[in-house]
């Protein structure tokens, strides 16, 4: 893997009351690679996102890192979603996907009609990618 430096920033919106665990395993997380962790609260999803993600643009922020409050993660995830990141020019977006317990989907579905995702493997130009 070709390694390069990138700007990257995270960001989060947060309830009122969240999981302290989860906050500190994310902080740890991003420390471990200095990636700035920019936080909204309010009651608009989209809202706060979007006004965080316009401050990222006036910063030439390249990798924008979108967490949600309660996910429980390491620096080693932040690794792997970086090494594909670089790895792959021809992805424009990643996401982390939870696999369903004791199956090889993942629990979301794609497609019109909430059409179910099958097998991970099966997949062609939709690459999802095992952690």
């Amino acid at each position: 893997m070709a390694q390069r430096p990138v700007k990257i920033g995270a960001f989060m919106t947060a309830p009122r009351y969240e999981a302290v665990s989860a906050r500190n395993e994310i902080q740890l997380a991003l420390r471990a690679h200095n990636i700035p962790l920019s936080v909204s609260g309010g009651c608009f999803y989209g809202q706060c996102m979007q006004r965080m993600f316009r401050d990222a643009i006036g910063k030439e922020i390249e990798f924008a890192l979108t967490i949600d409050s309660d996910t429980m993660m390491n620096s080693s995830h932040i690794d792997r979603l970086l090494s594909v990141m670089l790895d792959r020019e021809d992805i424009d977006a990643l996401a982390s996907l939870q696999v369903r317990r004791g199956m090889r989907f993942p629990l979301c579905s794609l497609g019109p009609h909430g059409k179910k995702v099958g097998d991970i493997s099966e997949h062609g130009p939709t690459v999802l990618v095992a952690a």
